[in-house]
């Protein structure tokens, strides 16, 4: 099953910070589990969009 909606616990990575592949840059909790959300391509955080304690966010949502 896919994760469609999600709450935003607690990001592990700030604004400027490196990250590496496999690496969880935040906490999103689900309906089931809380789970870490591991990158797919090693890179910088430009912008947190989402922030901590967000709820009911749709997986592919942009806010701004």
């Amino acid at each position: 099953a896919k994760i469609v909606i999600g709450n935003i616990v607690k990001w592990h990575v700030k604004e400027g910070d490196k990250v590496e592949v496999g690496e969880a840059v935040c906490d999103i909790e689900t309906d089931k589990a809380t789970l870490g959300f591991e990158m797919q391509d090693a890179g910088y955080v430009a912008k947190i969009l989402v922030p901590d304690g967000t709820k009911g966010v749709k997986v592919g949502t942009v806010k701004d």
